[in-house]
């Protein structure tokens, strides 16, 4: 088997995927992109998403991060209106976030794959539907399935 870039649009949802990776590289972003991913163009329910992993404290933190990235989602399509200029719309806030943040470097980030992940879920809905999805996968985010191995393996007996 070779090596392959991680991109979490291009990876084949059905079937079976080996991520491996050394510390340090990205896993977590990795995982909280896959979820994203599943939840807004997927358009799976939360609660039908399982997220194993090693250490509570991994755990802790993919909680964390997998529910900071749908906020992140669902504050990205605030103001935007249903209807042909949504897209145009998105692109517009993409661009004048990485201008603003370099005079303002406080400012949250609108990072790529998130602008790339909405831009695609924008050609399929429109947005007042999408934020209702996202709101609904954040309400029903403590029926997550995201625990460590042997919390699940105790979960399935």
């Amino acid at each position: 088997m070779t090596a392959q870039p991680f991109h979490p649009l291009d990876i084949p949802i059905h079937g079976t995927n080996l991520i491996e990776a050394s510390a340090g590289t990205g896993k977590t972003w990795g995982i909280a992109a896959l979820f994203t991913r599943l939840i807004v163009l997927e358009k799976m329910p939360v609660e039908q998403i399982l997220v194993v992993t090693f250490t509570k404290a991994a755990t802790a933190e993919l909680k964390t991060r997998l529910r900071a990235r749908l906020d992140d989602a669902l504050r990205e399509l605030q103001g935007l209106n249903d209807g042909d200029s949504a897209l145009a719309d998105l692109q517009a806030a993409y661009l004048a976030r990485a201008d603003l943040r370099k005079k303002e470097p406080h400012l949250p980030e609108f990072e790529d794959f998130l602008f790339e992940i909405l831009k695609l879920a924008l050609a399929q809905e429109a947005p007042s539907r999408l934020r209702l999805r996202l709101q609904a996968a954040i309400n029903q985010f403590d029926h997550a399935g995201i625990f460590t191995i042997h919390g699940f393996c105790q979960r399935v007996l």
